[in-house]
């Protein structure tokens, strides 16, 4: 027998951290009370969430033939499926150059304004 403590993300078979997204749970105090069950269930969902995106963002990046992923191609990923439209809408990625069409049409009437 092995005096190691095995981590819930081990047990659980995940690799994002079950113990953190818990603990930033009790933090913002989305209730009164976190079982351990939420919380590994809360990161299987961040986690799938999380490969899909990266999955078509690669799918992206192999069509352009391009050697790595940048914050452009995880935008044009959210913006591109159809399952993460909705929810991701008013998604903001850090570092992106992409710049939706509500955008680019409050660019052009502010310059016409002044």
């Amino acid at each position: 027998m092995s005096n190691q403590k095995t981590s819930k993300s081990e047990k659980s078979g995940l690799i994002f951290p079950v113990s953190r997204i818990k603990t930033m749970l009790k933090v913002q105090k989305v209730a009164d009370r976190i079982t351990d069950k939420a919380a590994v269930y809360l990161t299987a969902v961040v986690e799938y969430l999380s490969l899909e995106i990266l999955e078509i963002s690669l799918t992206t990046v192999e069509a352009e033939r391009l050697p790595e992923i940048q914050p452009y191609h995880v935008n044009i990923a959210l913006k591109k499926d159809q399952d993460f439209v909705k929810p991701f809408v008013r998604a903001i990625v850090p570092k992106s150059k992409f710049i939706t069409i509500n955008e680019v049409e409050s660019l052009k009437s502010s310059r016409n304004n002044s």
